[in-house]
């Protein structure tokens, strides 16, 4: 058997500073679309120690790219802590509210309304987050109507009302400039038969909100606030919508099954229905960002959805 090649430690060291150095130039804006010339140089702090198992990959393993941070975040998951290239091309931590850890990796939206970016750090005791269009900091977002430390779902645009969610404990806060209210209460939810919200997935294909419940029913909030019941997913499944080139289409794909969502339209009424997708093995589906659909693969080829 012929030995399998590896990268030598100085090579991937050159080649992971190639990496930031990009990066980080292109997040300060520094590479122009008209300019294709870039300069290539060491990192300082740039070497890798034995917090990294003398790795340089190891410092660059969860890389947050967050609009309006002055560089690409780095949470290393062994030196801990929060890393970024300064502006004098230095690898120095990083002081701010957000990003904490690798665990905060795709926690945060930004609001196509306002401009700003809304993050929830994953934990106990952690919080919500706003950065401002404009800013390069984070502030805080008072939770303080929630009296004891919880922890946050990460958000969710509801962009067809201009609302970002976050959810505590089944319940859904709706993010204001300052602080979090609730969206709607336990009481609020308990009325519609809902005992708590697991997640929220807005739809413009639709024109509905997909919420998934802590008690695994799909429902969907159309635009009279009416709350439709679609489908039971497995103990324990969760996942979110997949918007397709088709219209009134959308799928749901969960980490154990999947379901198509469609509108129908019945006697000029508009009403939504969910199907679950039986004979479709979900380990073989993928999205396809370029065509817009859903592809499956066999052994004679990919397939459309």
């Amino acid at each position: 058997m012929t030995p399998k090649k590896t990268m030598s430690p100085k090579l991937e060291n050159i080649t992971v500073i190639i990496i930031l150095i990009v990066t980080s130039l292109a997040a300060n804006g520094a590479i122009q679309k008209d300019n294709n010339r870039v300069c290539i140089v060491d990192v300082e702090n740039g070497e890798p120690t034995e917090l990294d198992i003398n790795r340089t990959s190891r410092m660059v393993t969860a890389r947050h790219q967050v609009p309006g941070l002055p560089s690409p975040i780095f949470t290393p998951p062994n030196r801990k802590g929060s890393w970024m290239i300064s502006a004098d091309r230095a690898f120095i931590p990083f002081k701010g509210y957000f990003p904490k850890t690798f665990l905060d990796r795709d926690r945060w939206v930004q609001e196509s309304w306002s401009g700003r970016v809304i993050a929830a750090t994953w934990g106990w005791g952690y919080g919500v987050y706003a950065l401002e269009e404009g800013s390069s900091k984070f502030h805080a977002i008072d939770v303080s109507v929630i009296p004891e430390k919880t922890r946050f779902s990460k958000p969710y645009l509801i962009n067809r009302k201009n609302i970002t969610i976050v959810i505590s404990k089944g319940i859904p806060y709706a993010v204001g400039e300052k602080s979090i209210r609730p969206w709607m209460t336990k009481e609020e939810l308990e009325q519609v038969g809902i005992r708590g919200i697991f997640s929220m997935h807005d739809s413009e294909t639709l024109g509905a909100t997909i919420v998934l419940t802590t008690d695994r029913h799909l429902y969907a909030i159309t635009n009279d606030n009416k709350w439709r019941f679609l489908h039971t997913l497995d103990e324990g499944d969760y996942g979110g919508i997949i918007e397709l080139s088709k219209p009134n289409l959308v799928v749901f794909r969960a980490k154990k099954s999947m379901f198509s969502i469609h509108n129908t339209l019945k006697n000029n009424i508009t009403d939504i229905k969910a199907e679950k997708l039986y004979s479709i093995d979900r380990r073989k589906v993928f999205h396809s960002n370029l065509f817009e659909q859903m592809l499956r693969y066999s052994r004679t080829g990919l397939f459309s959805f």
